[in-house]
């Protein structure tokens, strides 16, 4: 089989020699070569399932501590540059990709707020939406090495 092999003609190699079965071919008014391609290969694929190995770890295996301040950060968002109502938009869809993901823990850098006329209009912006969200569980500020309190990590629930 050359390099420049698409999927179709692996998949018609492999057709060819693993099974014994004829390819189910379209007829006119049916559905494409592709379709029917993709039709035998999901057939294929149930009767021949995919065991993952780590289908069953959820997150709280990876974050076993009972202090989410020990967990392991899982995503980040930096929202330095935005103005209050785009940061709030941004952190919504954050938190609800990360709470899809089955994460635990992320940080939000929000920055100290020292070259804003008011002090930390993000950070009291975040603070604010944090308490306010049903997703969010304990939040708190890493040690300064890792951002101390231009950052806060939040754990989802």
């Amino acid at each position: 089989m050359s390099k420049n092999s698409d999927f179709g003609d692996i998949l018609d190699q492999w057709i060819k020699t693993s099974t014994s079965q004829k390819p189910v071919l379209p007829t006119k008014n049916s559905k494409t070569k592709k379709a029917a391609k993709h039709e035998q290969m999901m057939d294929w694929i149930d009767r021949n399932p995919i065991h993952d190995k780590d289908a069953g770890l959820t997150p709280q295996v990876r974050n076993t501590s009972p202090h989410p301040e020990k967990w392991k950060v899982e995503d980040v968002i930096d929202l330095h540059g935005y103005t209050a109502k785009e940061a709030e938009a941004k952190l919504a869809k954050f938190l609800l990709r990360s709470k899809r993901k089955g994460y635990r823990k992320v940080y939000i850098i929000h920055g100290k707020g020292k070259h804003s006329q008011e002090e930390g209009v993000l950070k009291d912006m975040v603070r604010r939406y944090l308490e306010k969200s049903t997703l969010i569980g304990k939040t708190g500020h890493p040690p300064n090495k890792d951002g101390g309190t231009g950052v806060t990590w939040a754990a989802l629930r």
